[in-house]
């Protein structure tokens, strides 16, 4: 990749007013991140964006407590790197790479040095109803925005490009700053020049479909891949509630119709829902028969049978043997160790 312009470059490391106090005032920092900590809990702060996107560049000198992110936003490393604490792990942005969360993650960052540049693409829901129809073809990419336009989603995902080589999309960038910010000042700092907003918003369009050629790019320091998704899903639902757990609900929170849902199930695991639930359920029902003294028939409950005499019967149909003569062994086993 070329050099980035330098021009923009020193304009975008225009030192603020807000910036000097964040740098040299210890109470001012802890005073904006208790902010950043509210405005985490609240999609408020959003709601005063009022174009379709907005640019903003990233306070410097103050690191970012755990948060979520409401509206889509596409941060981009400019110069320097940041350092991103997300699912456990520690993450590098360098320069040219872009971080997008989705609204499930939260995530922190460490405090952006000097010379550390990172802006962000605020992005409104009507924006990315429009930005799917436009990209061709069912990518990571557009599935990713396809799930900020549902609710419930139970999964964390993000995407992380790294090493882009396309100078298209460095150019794409600066035309947006360009616009966005042909000068600096504490007003224009968070949300860059509002009068070209129909500009941005083309450049916006061009800029994704850029990312969209450039998917090699995304690091597989995330879950990529929509099976991946779902599965992890499926797996955490069904071993956290396979007492109560139905398709409907799961379809319900996965924003899939159940027929879907169904066969993408299928496709992932080789069983049915069904299949996955009754393993999960007697693989419970096993545990609890040779490590408690519960009644039979409570354990059936526990396990989602309320009809004790289908629990016997599909456990001998899968175990060769009843939960009575299972228990029996294992007290066996237990007496002889």
């Amino acid at each position: 990749m070329r050099e980035f312009d330098k021009a923009l470059l020193s304009l975008l490391k225009t030192e603020m007013t807000g910036e000097t106090k964040l740098r040299t005032d210890p109470d001012e920092r802890s005073s904006y991140m208790r902010s950043i900590e509210k405005g985490s809990a609240s999609p408020s702060p959003y709601r005063q964006l009022h174009n379709p996107v907005s640019i903003g560049r990233q306070p410097r000198y103050v690191e970012f407590p755990e948060h979520r992110d409401f509206m889509l936003q596409v941060c981009h490393m400019v110069s320097g790197s940041a350092k991103i604490h997300i699912n456990g792990q520690d993450m590098v942005l360098e320069a040219g790479d872009f971080f997008i969360p989705n609204q499930y993650t939260p995530y922190s960052r460490d405090a952006l040095g000097e010379d550390d540049i990172m802006v962000s693409f605020m992005i409104k829901p009507q924006f990315i109803e429009e930005a799917i129809t436009k990209l061709h073809g069912d990518t990571i990419l557009s599935s990713f925005l396809m799930d900020y336009l549902k609710k419930n989603i139970i999964w964390n995902n993000y995407l992380h490009f790294s090493g882009i080589e396309d100078i298209s999309v460095q150019n794409t960038v600066e035309s947006m700053l360009h616009v966005a910010f042909p000068y600096i000042n504490e007003e224009i700092i968070g949300t860059g020049i509002t009068s070209e907003s129909e500009l941005i918003k083309t450049m916006m369009m061009t800029l994704l479909a850029l990312l969209s050629r450039n998917l090699d790019t995304i690091r597989t320091d995330g879950p990529l891949d929509y099976d991946e998704v779902i599965g992890a899903a499926v797996e955490s639902y069904i071993t956290n509630e396979y007492s109560t757990a139905s398709l409907a609900e799961l379809s319900a929170m996965v924003n899939q119709s159940e027929s879907s849902l169904s066969r993408q199930i299928k496709r992932i695991f080789g069983m049915t829902f069904k299949e996955l639930l009754l393993k999960r359920r007697f693989e419970r029902a096993k545990v609890l028969l040779s490590q408690t003294n519960l009644p039979i028939a409570d354990i059936a409950f526990a396990v989602g049978y309320e009809n004790t005499s289908y629990f016997y019967r599909k456990f001998k149909e899968i175990y060769n043997e009843s939960p009575r003569e299972y228990r029996g062994i294992k007290d066996m086993d237990k007496a002889l160790a």
